[in-house]
């Protein structure tokens, strides 16, 4: 029916007004320093990581991404894939575009509205949307992306995102 379809679409956007609203997640601590004249090279020193307290997933982790260089992070979902994304972006380090890859567009949906949400010019390619595609940032399916990468048009970072749920069978998909 009519109204039940307008109320379900009045509860949805109320939902995106919310998460819109919400404060950043990983807030700038008042004493950090502003990022100035970044080198391009990316140094993580052992960093550690969790998305609960008592459950780490990046633990003591230590690497460098030299300047120029290209970088790809491929993982189990919680590894830390889109944390470290997420610093590599906030860094400014990276000189180029960034394409962050799902499996499905529901997934890239998602994310487009999470990473606008805090304000990041960000494009989506899924196949049947192609909205902003020269953004730093680009979330697409991979299929999307498979002739651009066949043609050797790499991105400066792509992360490979939640692709073990298409054969997951204890997810049941």
């Amino acid at each position: 029916n009519t109204y039940n379809t307008f109320l379900s679409a009045i509860a949805g956007a109320e939902r995106v007004f919310d998460v819109m609203s919400e404060a950043e997640e990983i807030p700038d601590r008042p004493e950090s320093i502003p990022l100035t004249n970044p080198s391009g090279e990316v140094v993580f020193t052992d960093v550690s990581f969790g998305y609960r307290p008592d459950t780490p997933v990046l633990k003591h982790v230590s690497f460098t991404v030299p300047a120029k260089s290209r970088a790809a992070f491929v993982g189990p979902t919680g590894a830390g894939k889109t944390f470290i994304f997420e610093l590599f972006m906030k860094s400014g380090a990276v000189r180029g575009q960034a394409v962050f890859t799902v499996p499905t567009r529901a997934l890239a949906n998602d994310k487009l509205m999470e990473w606008r949400a805090k304000k990041w010019n960000v494009g989506i390619s899924t196949g049947d949307i192609a909205e902003n595609l020269d953004a730093p940032v680009l979330i697409a399916t991979l299929e999307t992306q498979k002739a651009r990468l066949q043609r050797g048009h790499t991105p400066a970072i792509i992360v490979i995102d939640e692709y073990q749920m298409i054969a997951d069978a204890s997810r049941g998909i």
